[in-house]
């Protein structure tokens, strides 16, 4: 039935069922002016017939042949931004276009882009024209333009062409990335989970116990001996080191997603703003990526793996492995409450420091309060402002 229907098909999109109607109206017109004979009918008949003229031409128009190329206006897009385009079409025979208008094809797998605003012109004369268009609220990822729509038509509506010119841009939009703050669960009492010394570097003596020094310090046979308390003293770390994973649920919704990427890439900017090398993990296929404090070139990367993440190619909670041996400051953002218990269990079994960002709705994020302990704090993240992160449990 289909190969009995292509040929209707493509009648249609040449425009021939209007054609027909052209042809029809100046066949009555020239039929009204032989009956009639008068002035009036044939200046009517012959006043139709450039217009019909100029719908034959539009017919045959090689639209084919315009050259289009697109100029992206914004330097970096992140998510939420308005894309600002610049469209230039270029042709070689200059017949008059009226009522132009160009916007960005929507793409056959259904990726429309809602609200891309339409640009036009009444008359196009020359053999150059540019039109901007923006598209507001882009989403994170990696985005093709393949296409661009042109429409025009007749000065009175008698005739319309649409035609699609190839035109393949690609632009990525990187994740949103906002102020990150911390807080304890408790009025006017701030927290700060980077600034905490680990407990990684090269082992110096001993000295007395100080208030703000952690339990796993204690030396245990030296405070038996004198009967005072005693910590190991370390030598500091030339370069701090944090580790951080991003885990997903196959089910979260579109909005969680997008907010845990969202912090993710903003945790992870703050961590090399305050000199740390971080070290991220966040797809089940992608390997770990190291970012080194002053290395431009792979916080692009690290961002551009951020941008390029999906759903369905995020880490999940059964692909993380858990190890005692690692000697950094670690740092899990997950949208599953699954490796918020597997994390803080791992992180009283070692006495290793862990913090973990639950990524949740706002009725969600005290569910997990219980996996806290002295070794893992638990934040909550439950909006999209990060300026003001509280604390859960202890």
């Amino acid at each position: 039935m289909s190969r009995f229907l292509s040929p209707l098909r493509y009648f249609k999109n040449k425009g021939i069922p209007r054609l027909w109607i052209i042809f029809l109206v100046i066949g009555l017109m020239f039929y009204f002016a032989m009956v009639q004979g008068g002035f009036i009918s044939w200046f009517i008949f012959y006043a139709f017939l450039p217009v019909a003229g100029y719908i034959l031409i539009l017919l045959f128009y090689p639209f084919k042949s315009i050259i289009a190329s697109r100029v992206i206006q914004n330097t970096q897009l992140f998510a939420g931004d308005t894309l600002h385009l610049r469209i230039i079409l270029r042709r070689k025979l200059p017949i008059p276009f009226f009522l132009v208008t160009v916007c960005e094809a929507e793409e056959d797998e259904g990726n429309a882009r809602p609200g891309a605003s339409v640009s036009g012109t009444f008359l196009w004369l020359g053999t150059r024209a540019s039109f901007s268009c923006s598209i507001p609220d882009i989403k994170r990822g990696k985005h093709t333009f393949s296409s661009i729509e042109l429409k025009t038509e007749d000065p009175f509506g008698f005739y319309r062409k649409r035609v699609r010119i190839s035109c393949e841009s690609v632009i990525i939009v990187y994740p949103k990335v906002r102020p990150v703050g911390f807080s304890e669960n408790r009025p006017g009492k701030a927290f700060n989970p980077l600034s905490q010394d680990t407990d990684f570097s090269q082992f110096s003596g001993l000295r007395a116990y100080q208030p703000s020094d952690r339990l796993s310090w204690l030396d245990w046979k030296s405070t038996a001996k004198t009967s005072h308390l005693v910590t190991k003293q370390y030598e500091p770390e030339g370069e701090s080191q944090a580790s951080v994973v991003f885990v997903s649920h196959e089910f979260d919704s579109d909005e969680l997603f997008e907010r845990g990427v969202s912090f993710t890439a903003s945790l992870v900017q703050t961590l090399l703003r305050n000199h740390f090398n971080v070290r991220l993990t966040c797809g089940a296929v992608s390997q770990t990526l190291l970012i080194r404090q002053n290395n431009r070139k792979e916080w692009s990367e690290a961002f551009l793996m951020l941008a390029e993440l999906t759903k369905k190619d995020a880490l999940r909670s059964g692909d993380v492995p858990i190890s005692n041996r690692e000697k950094r400051a670690g740092f899990a953002v997950s949208t599953d409450p699954e490796i918020v218990e597997k994390l803080g269990r791992n992180a009283r079994s070692s006495g290793l420091s862990q913090t973990l960002f639950y990524v949740s709705n706002r009725n969600q994020g005290e569910s997990v309060s219980r996996y806290a302990s002295l070794f893992s704090a638990i934040f909550i993240v439950s909006s999209d402002d990060f300026g003001k992160i509280l604390k859960a449990g202890i």
